[in-house]
């Protein structure tokens, strides 16, 4: 899967993190059992024009493995300022 959205990344479009089968929560010091959550990929980044994350969004949606897109946060400051996001992409099974 990370091969296929890094090759797909617009220009304008930085990524901060990619998680593929990200873990379901923070573990704890404790003996905690660690759960991935196998069906998600959770994506996050900045740029400068809302337009294009819409368009990779949209890009991202027509994979035949992503079952669905999720934009989960999106700042933007001002029209002048970089914008932060989050994306959840739900994986067919």
């Amino acid at each position: 899967y990370a091969d296929e959205i890094a090759g797909d990344i617009p220009k304008s479009i930085q990524l901060t993190d990619l998680f593929v089968h990200p873990m379901e929560k923070q573990i704890d010091k404790g003996h905690q059992k660690i759960v991935f959550n196998k069906n998600s990929i959770t994506i996050a980044g900045i740029t400068e024009k809302s337009i294009v994350l819409n368009n990779w969004v949209k890009k991202l949606q027509q994979y035949n493995w992503v079952k669905n897109v999720t934009i989960v946060n999106y700042v933007q400051s001002d029209k002048t300022a970089t914008a932060e996001f989050e994306l959840k992409l739900s994986i067919n099974a």
